[in-house]
């Protein structure tokens, strides 16, 4: 799928600190269209006024099989949140968040964030906001190269400070979030409504949004087969790691192509923790590339509540959760598709 140099910007530049500040946050917006979101559904919507930006669900692209409470959405959109927050800090602006200022009479209004002042940026905004083109989900085959203790510490403290911890699973855990993702993605793969939702994210017809699939992608989903959008690709060792040679990683190999595995957690479980775990995942995520790290996602085990909630109970979890993550060292992949900024953002 070819890739509009306009949709994804390989280069960040700040907006003229002598424009008017509405054309500044106008300039910024466009990074927040890069932030991570459930089968690339980029369901958020993004109203401009003179000093603030309300981020809204856009129900439009909502996935009412995987995703039917909205959990997924929302985190999403707590992505998209982290993404502006960080980029209007790096830009020398102070902000105030509202999350879930519509109330229930308006629950899809989830954020308002308003420009309070100017302020000095903190040291490593700047390169969170450098970071923001350099990320995507790799779903190709991780190096064995150790992740940096020190590096994994800093990225707990990190999630640790925007309140969604984050657990290494290691030892004995490892084998048991494996299995259970395994579980997941079998009980979605036998679901015909599952498969056909997933299918309407990959095929053609959806310009910049979706996953970009191989040929044989499609087929896989409609098999019921495993696929590497479910989790990640494999290539044995001598082989050329480009497609058509990547296949989808099973069993052992999920173990041994996963160097970190790390669960993000909340203390609640409502929309109000679900931003905030989206917004923890975004900079977990970006500080991770200001490093060279990449990640990818067991989508699967925290989509099907039931092993979810085993997750929970097996692990001794004492919060709930919300994002599984794969984390390691690779080479470099193309971006997913984006919508352009027009398509998104609605002037007040």
């Amino acid at each position: 799928m070819k890739i509009m140099a306009r949709s994804w910007p390989h280069d960040v530049t700040l907006p003229d600190p002598t424009l008017p500040l509405r054309d500044r946050l106008r300039h910024l917006l466009d990074y927040v269209r890069l932030a991570p979101s459930i089968r690339n559904s980029q369901p958020w919507r993004l109203r401009l006024g003179d000093a603030w930006v309300e981020l809204h669900a856009e129900r439009a692209r909502a996935l009412p099989v995987a995703d039917p409470a909205g959990r997924g959405l929302t985190i999403s959109c707590g992505a998209a949140l982290a993404f502006l927050k960080v980029a209007a800090h790096a830009a020398g602006l102070a902000t105030a968040i509202e999350r879930l200022p519509g109330g229930p009479d308006k629950p899809d209004l989830l954020a308002r964030l308003t420009i309070t002042g100017e302020a000095k940026p903190a040291t490593e905004e700047p390169w969170l906001l450098q970071a923001m083109p350099k990320r995507r989900t790799h779903r190709g085959v991780f190096s064995s190269h150790r992740v940096s203790p020190s590096l994994l510490r800093r990225l707990v403290a990190l999630a640790d400070a925007h309140g969604a911890p984050i657990t290494l699973v290691e030892g004995p855990g490892r084998q048991v979030l494996l299995e259970l993702a395994e579980d997941a993605d079998r009980a979605q793969r036998r679901d015909p409504a599952f498969a056909r939702e997933l299918a309407a994210w990959v095929a053609p017809g959806r310009p910049g949004l979706g996953l970009p699939a191989h040929e044989d992608e499609l087929e896989a989903i409609a098999a019921g087969a495993p696929t590497r959008l479910r989790a990640f690709a494999w290539a044995e060792p001598g082989d050329d790691p480009e497609a058509p040679t990547l296949r989808p990683a099973r069993g052992p190999e999920l173990d041994e192509g996963a160097p970190v595995l790390a669960l993000l957690t909340t203390h609640g479980d409502d929309p109000e923790w679900h931003l905030r775990a989206g917004e923890t995942l975004a900079r977990v995520l970006l500080r991770g590339r200001v490093d060279h790290l990449w990640a990818s996602f067991f989508g699967p085990l925290v989509e099907v509540e039931r092993t979810r909630a085993a997750l929970r109970e097996r692990l001794g979890l004492a919060g709930w959760p919300q994002v599984a993550l794969r984390l390691g060292y690779a080479g470099d992949v193309a971006p997913t598709p984006r919508l352009d900024l027009a398509e998104v953002l609605e002037e007040a």
